[in-house]
């Protein structure tokens, strides 16, 4: 017969154990998102003002959720606040993805696309018509000089149009700013930024200012689309969190399904959400404008990573895009 003691003490011991299992198996209720302006980033406006992830979370059985959103001007603050914990989620360009899997080897991975849309280097400069007429006196606003999705095209059109080992001849030309602040400079004839690698809605809206032109597009120099929105999370997380990633997953794809159904009112929450000054009507144009596409589909990667990797940018290269993905986006025809 069992003493009282040690009767107690297995119950306490059961209770524990029971305790540190469902502890173990609990996920977050509380996620933290991070995105950037833009059309192109459209999807995560829907996602946000429509509460899917919210909604996904308790159709999963996850209770009620708290979503946090933050936006950013560029993919490498997106990085920092991914590095430091800030952040669950990032929705941001592919090479940000590319260096912070190559920097914490598959620490970091995608789980899908927003979208592409066109991207474009505009210049108020009459003497520039090719990147080959640049000079030291132009500026080029970027999201992030070297590590954005534009400084990488630019490299790469260096590299095509003045050779290998070229491929940062446009650094000390580009800035950092914000595609709405990056507009704002070049439409100020006072503002030394002359130049910007831009995309919709500001795209747009600069090529209907007088003056302004186009001078190369992200096609021109990789004769393919580039998804220019990836959705990534650690692996820790994605471990830990398997039911709120799926549920994350779904809220892309409703808001995904909710652009193509509905481009007029996916143009009224985006207004709402960014706070810009548009018309409806204006911004339903541009979403299903030629060149604008919003699917999951991973598109370009492969080709990004290797060609940081060749440069130096990154110290490891992906033998496959689904490298960089986790499995989830697996049976997706990405690239």
């Amino acid at each position: 017969m069992k003493s009282p003691k040690i009767g107690s003490a297995l119950t306490l011991g059961c209770m524990l154990a029971v305790m540190l299992v469902g502890s173990a198996g609990a996920e977050v209720d509380k996620v933290r998102v991070g995105v950037q302006p833009g059309l192109t980033h459209l999807p995560w406006a829907v996602i946000e003002h429509e509460r899917l992830i919210e909604r996904r979370a308790k159709e999963s059985g996850l209770g009620e959720i708290k979503v946090e959103w933050f936006h950013f001007a560029g993919g490498a603050a997106l990085n920092d606040g991914m590095l430091s914990g800030s952040l669950d989620f990032a929705e941001t360009g592919p090479p940000s993805l590319i260096i912070l899997w190559a920097k914490t080897r598959g620490g970091y991975k995608g789980l899908g696309a927003s979208g592409a849309s066109p991207m474009v280097l505009v210049t108020r400069n009459p003497a520039v018509h090719s990147v080959k007429d640049l000079t030291d006196k132009d500026r080029i606003a970027v999201p992030a000089v070297k590590t954005s999705t534009q400084a990488i095209i630019l490299a790469m059109a260096a590299e095509k149009i003045f050779g290998i080992g070229h491929h940062a001849k446009f650094d000390a030309l580009t800035i950092t700013r914000s595609h709405p602040d990056a507009m704002a400079a070049l439409l100020d004839a006072r503002s030394e930024i002359d130049s910007h690698f831009s995309l919709p809605p500001y795209l747009y809206r600069e090529l209907e200012t007088p003056g302004v032109h186009a001078v190369l597009t992200a096609e021109d120099v990789l004769g393919a689309p580039l998804s220019n929105g990836i959705l990534f999370a650690s692996q820790s997380f994605h471990d830990m969190n398997p039911k709120l990633v799926r549920a994350t997953i779904g809220a892309l794809d409703d808001a995904l399904a909710f652009i193509k159904r509905d481009p007029q009112s996916a143009a009224k929450v985006y207004l709402e959400v960014s706070g810009e000054k548009n018309t409806v009507d204006a911004i339903a144009a541009l979403i299903t404008k030629p060149g604008n596409s919003y699917d999951r589909t991973p598109r370009g990667m492969l080709l990004a990573a290797q060609f940081m990797h060749r440069i130096g940018l990154i110290n490891a290269e992906p033998t496959t895009w689904k490298d960089l993905f986790f499995e989830e986006a697996h049976d997706l025809a990405g690239n």
